[in-house]
């Protein structure tokens, strides 16, 4: 009689979740970004500025010539497009919520598709429960814009998949890619990923045609995106601002430095976290009469191989783990015990799904992003690892699920 209770209380819990389960994430979202609201508000940057200005120059006519603003483009239409219609900083986070709710929705399917319908719920949980994501949210700045379209890029690569001769859904993804790209200039790091491996996907499903065209369609989009702006006047170079970017990371050097001596600054002064002076590296010093710029980068690092590596790792290494010395303690507890278990299980999804295109995409995406961040800095705010951490969470889920299947069969099996 016990027994048979148990089995009917298992079942119907069972039944309850698979009929209700979808409701999680839909409250988790509602109530994490009404509490990050809440406690942020709207928050307005330094670069937040530049992207405004960038937007009002659009709306009034006047080319773009801040640099920051002429690399992320796609990211002061948004700001400019809610400007026009009076919506203001509101409307821009109003946006970014949309947007990210729509990246929520796909890794959902993602995950329902790549290990069922559990997995899809957990993995849109961890996105919109994870504070260091969301925050960014209600930030006028590219990350979380950029943060979502890597989801959404990475879930219209695996859709094309399912009908790779749809030409609608070629254009829709091409026009997609393009644009993340234009949201942040690490975007166009990762486009190859995407075009190299739907080809190789594309060719071997003997979709020649859709090879063909796609190829044209994304040169097309990509030297729009490039060169358009500028032919057509909307961007324009402008020396003063072109030369310099505010820098403050490192000491004896505050003020203007020019932007394509920036990474080479960084480099000999082995700055690992951006405006942490306490983690910086003592390095080798560098020849007096060395040139700064991408050469001497390159010179100083043939040079010093095992210094300048141990640079890159110390980065690698606190983006991964990103606690901070101004988060709360419970906030870097978090961070130094969850994050590790977070990675296990990520491995472990990896693994389960090795065979799946979208798995090497989705490693290749994080292997890009930590040699960025290895040849330029840990950020103080981290930012620059969460535009992975979703993914990563993604696979994080099949981990879980499949340990819980496990746990279950194992289970069955003594009793």
């Amino acid at each position: 009689m016990l027994q048979q209770a148990n089995q009917r209380f298992t079942t119907k819990t069972y039944d309850c979740l698979q009929k209700h389960a979808l409701w999680i994430p839909i409250l988790l979202f509602f109530c994490t970004y009404v509490l990050m609201y809440l406690k942020l508000g709207i928050k307005i940057s330094g670069d937040s500025q530049a992207y405004i200005e960038g937007a009002k120059r659009l709306l009034t006519g006047l080319p773009l010539i801040d640099i920051r603003s002429k690399r992320t483009i796609g990211y002061e239409i948004i700001v400019a497009l809610n400007y026009g219609l009076k919506f203001g900083n509101i409307g821009v986070i109003t946006s970014q919520v949309i947007i990210n709710a729509l990246a929520t929705v796909a890794l959902y399917d993602l995950g329902r598709r790549l290990y069922g319908r559990a997995t899809g719920i957990l993995a849109a949980s961890l996105y919109v429960a994870n504070p260091d994501v969301v925050q960014w949210t209600f930030i006028v700045m590219t990350d979380s814009v950029y943060t979502a379209g890597l989801i959404l890029s990475c879930w219209a690569f695996y859709r094309i998949q399912m009908n790779p001769n749809s030409i609608f859904k070629l254009t829709l993804v091409a026009i997609l890619w393009v644009y993340v790209a234009v949201i942040r200039p690490n975007g166009w790091f990762m486009l190859p990923l995407f075009v190299v491996l739907l080809i190789i996907d594309l060719m071997n499903k003997g979709s020649f045609k859709s090879v063909k065209y796609f190829l044209v369609l994304l040169i097309m989009l990509s030297a729009l995106a490039l060169w358009g702006p500028s032919f057509t006047g909307i961007t324009q170079y402008n020396p003063a601002q072109q030369a310099t970017v505010q820098q403050a990371a490192v000491p004896a050097a505050y003020g203007l430095w020019p932007v394509k001596d920036l990474y080479y600054h960084l480099l000999i002064n082995g700055v690992v976290i951006f405006a942490y002076p306490e983690t910086y590296i003592k390095m080798p010093i560098s020849e007096m009469n060395a040139e700064p710029g991408y050469i001497s980068y390159l010179l100083y690092c043939v040079k010093h191989p095992f210094d300048s590596i141990n640079l890159f790792l110390h980065r690698i290494f606190t983006s991964i783990i990103f606690s901070r010395p101004d988060y709360s303690t419970l906030h870097n507890a978090i961070i130094n015990l969850g994050y590790p278990i977070i990675y296990l299980l990520a491995l472990t999804g990896v693994i389960i799904k090795k065979h799946e295109l979208l798995t090497w995409l989705m490693i290749s995406i994080v292997v890009v992003q930590l040699k960025i961040i290895g040849l330029t800095l840990a950020h103080y705010d981290s930012r620059y690892w969460v535009y992975v951490i979703p993914l990563i969470t993604m696979y994080s889920s099949i981990g879980v699920i499949a340990s819980i299947k496990l746990l279950v069969d194992k289970i069955k099996l003594i009793s």
